[in-house]
């Protein structure tokens, strides 16, 4: 079985649209459905984890949306029961342009600074279009980073590490 830890949200089901299973889908930001292709599996968090389901069709709607076919779902009454469900794709498998890298795939790496060391775990991206923060967590407390390419000295997929080196004082402006 699939877990989330391997996955990254994507999104969520707004509602059915149609008669026959369609879906209509709203997309985290930093996630467009030009990531996503035919014949892709996609998740569902429904009660028992992650549930599979293979994309039929699907076509891109306004900025952060979606409509999707999924194989299983063809019918309004089962697509009505999913609204509301989170969908999930496994980290490896967008399609990512590096120009469009979503930084949503960095959340849960551990931030290292090449100076304070360990400073917790990102845990999420507040997402602004001149400067996008890394909310980073250790022990209850919150920091603030830029996410900015002049920090991050390097990124190890495999040990989920990002590697910074921060301006001295930044991590004690939040404190």
């Amino acid at each position: 079985m699939i877990e989330k830890e391997d996955c990254l949200k994507i999104g969520a089901i707004q509602k059915a649209h149609g008669i026959n299973g369609e879906l209509s889908l709203f997309l985290e930001p930093g996630i467009d459905s030009d990531m996503l292709d035919e014949g892709q599996f996609v998740f569902l968090d429904l009660e028992n984890g992650l549930v599979p389901f293979k994309i039929e069709s699907l076509r891109t709607r306004g900025e952060h949306g979606g409509l999707v076919y999924l194989t299983g779902i063809d019918s309004e009454t089962i697509a009505r029961q999913m609204v509301g469900t989170t969908l999930w794709v496994e980290k490896n498998s967008l399609t990512i342009d590096e120009e469009q890298f979503p930084a949503t795939l960095l959340i849960g790496y551990s931030i290292i600074d090449d100076v304070a060391g360990d400073l917790g775990t990102l845990t999420e991206i507040l997402d602004s279009d001149k400067n996008p923060l890394m909310v980073v967590t250790s022990k209850g407390e919150e920091i603030l980073i830029p996410l900015a390419d002049d920090f991050i000295l390097s990124i190890d997929d495999n040990k989920k590490i990002i590697n910074v080196s921060l301006p001295e004082g930044l991590v004690d402006l939040n404190k």
